[in-house]
């Protein structure tokens, strides 16, 4: 009986490590590798557009690598965790800094200055001219480098749009080819930053906003430069040849013809130039679309996406790291602790940041919860024991002679004995999904039988099968009591007859134990 036992308990055993080793595949149905890699013990989310986690309110029992699957072009995500023992992004924005590689400013030209009022007047109708063409060429700049990355802002705004109703690992694939149909757009952008130079800013000799202050005052000067002059007979310009010709009879002939035009072309190149210095409206508004561009060029390029791969290399690209966040909980070692692990989920809409403001952040209550449970339990239920049990008692037999005479004799022989078990476990491993369970177990009980050494302690030391935490199948060595005949007398022999009763003496005896208990569901 007792090798029929040993051979239930080994089966069962065998039985359980199948079960464990099946159990052993990941818990994970996700098609994409995430951060944890699909071990054992994997537990995916999804957070939607609104910042908002799927399947939230969760709690389930660790170690466990926790990862979220997000969109990074919609949000930022952090994961913060905080255990219980039971005994934001921060924008970059550029500005406009130092020189900027092109857009040179103005070369001025070195000429030999005026000895005359009306060289100096031709003169200074001729660099008017340029001026103009220059602060021309530097409003097209600004218009052109504002519209590329007004079309870059409008391409993601559009990304973004189009990935609010995606949800799951598709996002990974509609994020790159969203990507492939902005990338030109976006490189135009972040490239043409270089075109425009402020006009209080150059390369160059001269800025276009000195250059318009000089001409200004040079006009203002050339009632002090050329006071006097004997020549009445003059043409507001030459030729014919005028050497000598006072302001004050130049301005008295030329001031509707000449003078007040050229003083409102320059009136004009000063105010144009003035609106596109470092400090002005116009100048602020391209910073903060040369930001944004900046700041949303930074993030693709953190997923691996920059504007100089070919499409071919961003399609065969693995971007998907950049989707998830993730957080391992392991279970150390509690003793006879228990502990709760709360996740929290922080996520930042970047699509304020589209309009150039920080993104809003959102700070939501824990969305899982992750417990590592006490490794002990106790369990109580019924063993087996293989310690033979015998009653003796005082019995007639033949004497061989056609009589009777009293002899020690067994009443009962009890090979497998039930005895009443208290079990102590301690958890040794466990599948992820607490199926089966592996312990190392103590038990104290009794015998349930009565009778000779029946009612003695026994101890049960040995290793368990735990299902689902509840039942456990023990087996071991059961360390209990066996009763002979005291007095050096054995069964058979005869009854001395001074003697009425029989006398037991008890001692430890060392067998197999097998035991079945249960705890608390």
């Amino acid at each position: 009986m007792s090798r029929y036992l040993s051979y239930v308990f080994v089966l069962v055993v065998i039985s359980a490590s199948v079960v464990w080793s099946a159990d052993k595949k990941p818990n994970v149905q996700a098609t994409q590798t995430g951060p944890c890699k699909q071990q054992a013990g994997t537990r995916r989310f999804t957070v939607d557009a609104g910042g908002n986690v799927s399947d939230t309110g969760r709690s389930f029992e660790g170690p466990a690598c926790v990862e979220v699957l997000f969109n990074p072009i919609l949000m930022g995500v952090s994961l913060q965790s905080v255990t219980t023992v039971t005994a934001g992004p921060d924008q970059s924005k550029t500005i406009l800094g130092g020189p900027a590689s092109g857009g040179a400013g103005p070369q001025r030209t070195t000429q030999a200055p005026p000895t005359n009022l009306l060289d100096a007047i031709a003169a200074l109708k001729s660099d008017e001219a340029r001026l103009n063409s220059s602060l021309n060429a530097l409003q097209g700049s600004y218009a052109t480098v504002f519209q590329s990355q007004e079309q870059a802002i409008s391409d993601i705004s559009s990304l973004r749009r189009a990935m609010q109703s995606v949800t799951g690992e598709e996002v990974i694939d509609r994020v790159k080819n969203g990507y492939i149909a902005l990338q030109r757009d976006l490189r135009l952008a972040v490239n043409s930053a270089a075109n425009f130079v402020p006009s209080d800013r150059s390369s160059g000799s001269e800025t276009l906003l000195a250059w318009s202050q000089r001409l200004e005052d040079t006009l203002a000067r050339l009632p002090l430069d050329y006071p006097n002059g004997a020549q009445t007979t003059f043409t507001c310009l030459p030729p014919p040849p005028a050497t000598d010709v006072a302001w004050g009879a130049w301005y008295t002939q030329c001031k509707d013809s000449l003078y007040t035009p050229l003083k409102a072309l320059l009136d004009a190149d000063l105010a144009n130039a003035k609106s596109f210095a470092g400090d002005s409206d116009s100048n602020k508004a391209l910073k903060q679309q040369l930001s944004i561009v900046t700041y949303w060029n930074s993030l693709f390029s953190s997923l691996g996406l920059t504007t100089d791969l070919p499409v071919a290399a961003i399609q065969a690209k693995d971007i998907t790291p950049f989707f998830f966040a993730h957080v391992k909980v392991a279970c150390g070692p509690l003793f006879n602790q228990s502990s709760s692990t709360n996740l929290n989920i922080l996520t930042a809409d970047l699509g304020p940041t589209l309009a150039g403001n920080d993104p809003n952040v959102k700070a939501q209550t824990a969305f899982a919860t992750v417990t590592c449970g006490n490794p002990f339990t106790i369990s109580a239920g019924a063993g087996f024991n293989t310690i033979e049990q015998k009653q003796f008692a005082i019995i007639q037999a033949s004497d061989g002679k056609g009589g009777v005479q009293n002899v020690f004799g067994v009443t009962s022989d009890a090979k497998i004995t039930p005895v009443a078990l208290a079990i102590t476990n301690i958890r040794l491993t466990e599948s992820d999904n607490h199926k089966i369970g592996f312990y190392g177990s103590l038990g104290v009980g009794g015998s349930l039988t009565s009778g000779s050494g029946g009612s003695s302690l026994q101890f049960l030391p040995g290793v368990s099968v735990a299902l689902w935490r509840t039942m456990y199948i023990t087996g071991g060595v059961d360390i209990g009591t066996s009763s002979e005949i005291a007095g050096g007398f054995k069964v058979g022999d005869i009854v001395p007859a001074a003697i009425t009763s029989v006398l037991t003496s008890t001692s430890h005896s060392v067998r197999f134990g097998f035991a079945i208990t249960f705890t608390k569901p």
